[in-house]
C-alpha cells in the first residue's frame, strides 16, 4: 500500500481581476476539495460567484454544514448553496439524488441566464458519470468540466483475507522506514501508534 500527496489536478486557478460563474456539485464527503474552491474563489475573486449542488443522504449527514451556511451568510449574492437529501425531505431542498433533472434545474431553470465559465465535479462515480454526461449533453465543452473521485471504486472481484495471524510491515514516512508485525485484525494505523 503507498500513500501520496495529492497531485494537484483538480484545483481552480485564480485571478483577481475575474468576474466568472462557477458551479460546483459534490455528494457526500466530496465535499472536502470542494470546501476549498469554494473559500479560493471567494475570497480571491471578488467579483465572481460560485453555486453549489451538494448531495447527502440526510441533514444530519451533511459535512461542513456550519462552514457553508457561514459562507452563504457573508457572501449571499455571490454564493447560492442548495441542498439535495435522498433519504429526507427537507423545506428549501431537494429530494433525491444529484442527477440529469439537478443539474438542468441548475443551468436550463434556476440560472438559465448565467454564463457558466467551469464545472467542478466530486463524489461517488455514478454521480460524476451522470453530471457529465448531462453536462455534455448541454453543449458544455469538456475543458469546462473537472472531476474528482472521492471514492474507490469496487473491484468486481473481491476477496475475503482471513483475519488471523501476524502480518510484516514497512511503513515509511519522511524517509524514514520502520518494519513491524501487527496482528491482522489491527490498522496499519492502530498497530504503527
Amino acid at each position: 500500500l503507498e500513500v501520496s500527496v495529492p497531485h494537484g489536478r483538480f484545483i481552480l486557478e485564480t485571478n483577481p481581476s475575474n468576474q466568472r460563474t462557477v458551479v460546483a456539485f459534490a455528494a457526500g464527503s466530496g465535499i472536502t476539495p470542494i470546501m476549498s474552491i469554494i473559500k479560493t474563489l471567494l475570497t480571491e475573486e471578488r467579483h465572481s460567484k460560485i453555486i453549489l449542488m451538494y448531495g447527502n443522504k440526510k441533514v444530519k449527514d451533511v459535512m461542513f454544514l456550519n462552514d457553508l451556511l457561514t459562507l452563504q451568510f457573508y457572501y449571499p449574492e455571490r454564493f447560492r448553496l442548495h441542498f439535495v437529501y435522498s433519504q429526507a425531505e427537507e423545506e428549501n431542498a431537494l429530494f433525491g439524488h444529484i442527477e440529469k433533472s439537478t443539474v438542468n434545474y441548475i443551468i436550463k431553470n434556476k440560472y438559465k441566464d448565467d454564463a457558466f465559465d467551469s464545472f467542478y465535479i466530486c463524489g461517488p462515480t455514478g454521480m460524476i458519470t451522470t453530471v457529465k454526461e448531462a453536462l455534455f449533453e448541454e453543449g458544455i465543452a469538456e475543458n469546462k468540466v473537472h472531476f474528482e473521485l472521492f471514492t474507490v471504486p469496487v473491484s468486481a472481484e473481491t476477496k475475503t483475507i482471513a483475519a488471523e495471524g501476524e502480518a510484516q510491515v514497512t511503513v515509511i514516512l519522511d524517509e524514514e522506514e520502520v518494519t513491524f508485525s501487527m496482528s491482522q485484525k489491527q490498522t496499519i494505523l492502530e498497530a504503527a501508534i
